[in-house]
């Protein structure tokens, strides 16, 4: 299974992102994870296809587009016209038609579709479906929309359950996480059966990301 390590850029210095992303590229991130909110979904607004477009021309890794936006089968091609090789989307935000259709978009845009799940969603709402149409099932682990949340205890749990039900269908999907991820609470995700992490303040607050990106690397491969 593809494991893969994703620099939240929602916690870099915003004044200077192309730069933050290209620290977090020297470091060894697989990904920039650029978190694109409309003020819908979530209340804050942050990102669009302007920015996944200017550092996918300024990284040699790949942009990865987390859509927490109302009817995101509207916008997903636009994010993968801009360069966003990975695409999630949030399970909340429309019917199992919907999200068969936001799926089927991306990738026949050539991207890897992801579908996200709020810590207040029951794992049961993805169908198999779902989970058969997106290489990515993403667990957040804070609710959606600001930076430095504290990590939901529960979420090592919600993890187990989403690969218990990836198990019960015979299917292999990349689990990742998104929220308050650290050496600590990445390594209980792991255990838990989680693939892929997405950071943001444990890497960009560290003066050489290096070191946390190593980390995590090493909990994602035992």
């Amino acid at each position: 299974m593809a494991r893969h390590i994703c620099a939240s850029i929602l916690a870099a210095d915003q004044g200077r992102l192309a730069e933050e992303a290209q620290r977090m590229e020297k470091a060894g991130a697989d990904f920039i994870h650029v978190d694109v909110m409309d003020g819908k979904f979530v209340p804050p607004v942050h990102y669009g296809v302007e920015t996944v477009r200017k550092l996918a021309n300024q990284v040699r890794i790949g942009i990865e587009a987390h859509l927490m936006v109302q009817r995101p089968w509207e916008s997903v091609g636009e994010y993968a016209k801009a360069g966003a090789q990975r695409i999630i989307y949030h399970r909340e935000t429309g019917n199992e038609k919907e999200m068969e259709k936001t799926a089927s978009i991306i990738s026949k845009s050539n991207s890897v579709a992801g579908i996200a799940i709020n810590p207040a969603t029951p794992v049961e709402r993805l169908s198999r479906e779902m989970l058969e149409g997106n290489g990515i099932i993403l667990v957040m682990s804070v609710n959606p929309g600001w930076a430095g949340q504290d990590f939901i205890a529960e979420s090592p749990e919600k993890v187990a359950q989403v690969s218990s039900l990836l198990g019960n269908y015979g299917l292999e999907r990349e689990i990742e996480m998104d929220g308050g991820i650290n050496a600590h609470t990445a390594k209980q995700c792991a255990l838990a059966g989680a693939h892929s992490f997405v950071a943001g303040s444990y890497l960009f607050k560290s003066k050489d990301a290096k070191e946390p990106i190593g980390q995590l690397r090493t909990l994602m491969e035992k």
